[in-house]
């Protein structure tokens, strides 16, 4: 079973959960900079706003951290 705390997330909220072709678009009503997540604290809350995207369009790496281009 993996670890981490995006599968961790997943098993707690079945009902949102987070994939790896979601593009993040804010953190915390902010632009979404990855390293909010990285040096979040333990136990720390954090608001992640995504867009769901099918893989077949999404932008690589998938997109973590990055806006997309046109909408």
């Amino acid at each position: 079973m993996p670890e981490g705390t995006v599968h961790e997330h997943n098993q707690a909220n079945p009902q949102e959960t987070l994939r790896e072709n979601d593009l993040i678009l804010k953190i915390n009503g902010e632009d979404a900079d990855i390293r909010i997540l990285e040096t979040a604290e333990d136990g720390t809350e954090l608001e992640v706003t995504v867009l769901r995207m099918p893989r077949s369009v999404a932008p690589p790496p998938y997109a973590f951290g990055m806006k997309p281009a046109c909408m």
